[in-house]
C-alpha cells in the first residue's frame, strides 16, 4: 500500500475526476443509456490499465511506465470501441516495438530523478537498459540510493547480499517487457514492492521469520511494471 504523502494535489485530483466519472458511466448504463459495445469496453481490463497510465504520469516524473501502460491498454480497448478487421498479429509486435521505443526515449529525457539531480555518486544507484542481453552485477556500496533498471527481452540479476541501504527512502524502478529481474535481498531490509504486472509477475520470495525493526530508518521502494515478464526478489 502506497503512503498518503506520495499523492501530490495533481494526483489526488485525476483519482477523483475518475472516480466521479466512473459514477457518472454506472449510473447511465443503469439506466440503459450507454450503448451495449461502450459499456463493455469502459468497464474492462484494458480501461483498467489506461486509468492506471493516467495515474503514474500524474504522480511520477519518469513518464515511462505511465505511457507504457496507456499504450497497451489503448491498444486492447480500441478494437471494443471501433470494431475493425484486422488480425491481431499484424498490429501486436509493431506496437510492442514502438512503445519499447516510446519507454527508452522518455527514459532518457526523465531529468527529475532525485540521484541525478542531487548528484550521486554512480556506485550507489543502478541505471541500466539490457535489450537482447543480460547483466549481472553485486552491489557492494554501504549507501545505495536505488535507480533505474529496463530488461526487454532480457534479464538481469543484482546481488545486495553485500549492500547497505542509505538512511530514508529510496527507490528501485523496474521496467521488465520480455524479461525478467531477479534481486538478491538481505532478509532485513525493509522492502515494498509496488510493481504494476501486465501478463507477467513479481514476486517476493525472500525467506519468512525475520522481524524488521520498528525503528528502522532505511527503506527500499521497488516500482515499476512488468509487462509479459517477471522478477523475484530472494535472500540466502
Amino acid at each position: 500500500m502506497e503512503n498518503r504523502e506520495d499523492w501530490n494535489p495533481k494526483s489526488k485530483l485525476i483519482l477523483a475526476v475518475l472516480l466521479i466519472g466512473a459514477g457518472i458511466i454506472l449510473l447511465a448504463h443503469n439506466f440503459n443509456l450507454l450503448p451495449g459495445n461502450l459499456h463493455h469496453a469502459i468497464f474492462s481490463w484494458p480501461m483498467l490499465l489506461i486509468v492506471l497510465g493516467v495515474i503514474q504520469l500524474a504522480k511520477h516524473p519518469n513518464k515511462g511506465f505511465g505511457l507504457v501502460l496507456l499504450a497497451v491498454g489503448a491498444f486492447f480497448l480500441i478494437p471494443r470501441i471501433f470494431p475493425v478487421n484486422l488480425n491481431f498479429g499484424q498490429l501486436f509486435w509493431p506496437a510492442i516495438f514502438l512503445g519499447i521505443g516510446l519507454l527508452i526515449l522518455f527514459k532518457d529525457s526523465g531529468g527529475n530523478r532525485s540521484w541525478k539531480k542531487n548528484g550521486v555518486n554512480s556506485s550507489d544507484i543502478i541505471d541500466e537498459v539490457n535489450i537482447f542481453g543480460g547483466t549481472e552485477r553485486r552491489m557492494t556500496t554501504r549507501n545505495f540510493r536505488g535507480g533505474e533498471t529496463v530488461a526487454i527481452f532480457g534479464g538481469s540479476v543484482y546481488d545486495f547480499t553485500d549492500c547497505e541501504l542509505a538512511e530514508g527512502k529510496n527507490v528501485l524502478e523496474v521496467v521488465n517487457i520480455f524479461g525478467g529481474s531477479k534481486f538478491i535481498i538481505p532478509s532485513h531490509w525493509n522492502v515494498h514492492v509496488e510493481v504494476v504486472s501486465i501478463f507477467g509477475g513479481f514476486a517476493d520470495k525472500r525467506k519468512s521469520g525475520f522481524a524488521i525493526p520498528e525503528t528502522v530508518t532505511k527503506e527500499l521502494f521497488i516500482k515499476g511494471v512488468a509487462i509479459f515478464g517477471g522478477g523475484e526478489i530472494k535472500s540466502f
